[in-house]
């Protein structure tokens, strides 16, 4: 079903309202006499009876004490009167015994007040059961009556979101920020956020998603793909997609995941980002990554290049394109020399960015060759092989550099190896390498001349 542009504002304004009417947190009315009722039966002491503290029995107890007086001076004067009104011992004993039947009167009491008493324990606890049953059932109602309310305050928001969704095409996602950087705490910018961002209007001020060139997602519908089919834009698509094609081939041909885009980091340094700094941020980087790796796969440079040595060129672009946008945020980022450098020269002349990257990569393959060729020739000659000279030879040829550095290279390692061989006396060791230095092809016969007098000089050193 479709809705005129009046009716989705209407539903923008009411969802609006809605939002500045949230339901808040569940406030139970009837916990705290539930927590009441639960503490009086838990602090409820186990049944015990003393009649002697029960009211009950020492009301009886007057009673019976009173009849017994009476019982015991009305037995006292019948006895006199069988004697002329003289008192006698009869009389006496008679009085005391109907004063004792009438005390055991009140003794034998005792049983069916105790039952009256556990009786009326039990109703007190039963009473308490009651009311705590009855407590916890208007308990589940009012809960069940917040649950309702707030399933309808949710779908007269989906109902709003529904009339008016074409209004904001962009996807959102939740920024939490720092509490140092906002007042509201981050459990709560959580909460509005994903509300927010539900919301027509409110869904703007909304951190947009963002993919990892730096573009917002959409919500894909018909209108805002029509839109991006027939606008300029769509043409800068078409070469980012021919780019992550290039990335997705070249990490089957390496296996190399870091030739993979990832998304912009939340933090520059130690500092995480504010909302509105990392959407500048991922955009500047994304953007300036994509248009860099467009320019690159594009070149005959990047062509020529291994595949390894494309991984390369690929990261090499993460690294500048980033380093960049980061000192673009925070001066104190300040780049790598070499990226200073680079961007110096693109800066004159943008075209020459590959070649500038590539040259880059193809000077830290080199130095990486180099290195590894040096350390192999150090840890043969720790073993008495001294091969390896060749090898670290024709690793540098192979890199352009002439004789006169070659020898440099290799006399810098063998020099200090020679200098011990000759003060230990291993003089074969030293002639095998004297011989091998010779056969390296590097001197011509002048420079044999200098050669034995080098030679002469490292010996004389050792002395």
């Amino acid at each position: 079903m479709s809705y005129s542009r009046a009716q989705r504002t209407q539903a923008q304004k009411k969802a609006n309202e809605l939002a500045n009417n949230a339901p808040g947190a569940y406030a139970s009315p009837y916990q705290q006499k539930i927590n009441s009722t639960l503490e009086k039966i838990n602090s409820r002491k186990p049944f015990s009876y003393d009649f002697n503290a029960d009211a009950l029995y020492n009301r009886y107890k007057d009673l019976y004490e009173q009849a017994g007086e009476t019982a015991m001076m009305d037995a006292q004067a019948d006895a006199a009167a069988l004697t002329g009104g003289f008192e006698n011992s009869y009389g006496a004993s008679a009085g005391q015994k109907a004063y004792q039947q009438m005390l055991q009167n009140a003794s034998n009491a005792i049983p069916e007040l105790q039952n009256n008493a556990l009786s009326r324990y039990n109703a007190e606890g039963e009473e308490l059961y009651n009311r705590l049953s009855a407590y916890q059932n208007a308990e589940s109602l009012a809960y069940q009556k917040y649950q309702n309310d707030l399933n309808n305050y949710y779908n007269a928001l989906d109902y709003c979101i529904k009339i008016s969704r074409n209004i904001d095409p962009a996807s959102r996602t939740v920024y939490v920020e720092e509490e140092a950087d906002n007042d509201t705490p981050e459990f709560l910018q959580r909460i509005w956020q994903n509300i927010a961002k539900k919301i027509p209007g409110l869904s703007t001020l909304v951190t947009p998603a963002l993919n990892e060139w730096g573009q917002e997602y959409t919500s894909g519908t018909a209108e805002s793909i029509f839109e991006n089919t027939v606008s300029p834009g769509y043409a800068s698509m078409q070469d980012m997609n021919e780019v992550e094609k290039e990335l997705a081939r070249l990490y089957e041909a390496t296996g190399n995941v870091d030739v993979l885009p990832g998304k912009a980091s939340k933090k520059i340094g130690k500092d995480k980002l504010k909302a509105k700094e990392y959407t500048t941020y991922a955009k500047l980087r994304g953007e300036s990554m994509l248009q860099a790796l467009n320019q690159l796969v594009a070149s005959k440079e990047y062509k020529a290049l291994s595949e390894d040595m494309k991984a390369e060129a690929v990261i090499t672009v993460y690294t500048y394109t980033t380093a960049l946008s980061k000192y673009a945020m925070r001066e104190a980022e300040v780049p790598a020399k070499w990226i200073l450098e680079i961007q110096e020269a693109a800066g004159k002349k943008p075209s020459s960015l590959p070649g500038l990257i590539t040259d880059k990569v193809r000077e830290d393959f080199d130095t990486g060759e180099r290195t590894a060729s040096r350390e192999a020739a150090k840890m043969k000659a720790a073993d008495g092989d001294y091969s390896g000279m060749e090898s670290l030879r024709d690793t540098l040829k192979k890199q352009g550099k002439d004789d006169k550095a070659i020898w440099t290279s290799i006399q810098s390692i063998y020099k200090p190896i020679y200098q011990e061989l000759w003060a230990s006396g291993d003089t074969k060791a030293c002639a095998e390498i004297e011989q091998r230095l010779l056969d390296l092809g590097l001197k011509t016969e002048k420079d044999r001349e200098n050669y034995a007098r080098n030679v002469k000089t490292w010996r004389e050193t050792e002395k």
